[in-house]
C-alpha cells in the first residue's frame, strides 16, 4: 500500500456502542491502513485470526 492520504468517501462502517466488527473491517482484504495524527499504521489479520498493528 502506498503512503497517500486515506480516502474514506466510498466506505461506511456501522458503529454500535463504539464497537466495530472485524468482519466488517476486513471484508475485502487481510490488511487495512489507519492514519493517525499524520502517521500511517497497518492492521493485519493473520492466518490464525489474530490482529497485528504495525507502524
Amino acid at each position: 500500500m502506498d503512503k497517500t492520504l486515506c480516502d474514506n468517501r466510498d466506505r461506511s462502517l456501522l458503529l454500535a456502542n463504539n464497537c466495530l466488527q472485524s468482519a466488517d473491517i476486513f471484508k475485502d482484504s487481510k490488511e487495512i491502513r489507519i492514519e493517525h495524527q499524520g502517521a500511517f499504521y497497518t492492521l493485519r489479520l493473520t492466518a490464525n485470526g489474530k490482529l497485528i498493528l504495525t507502524k
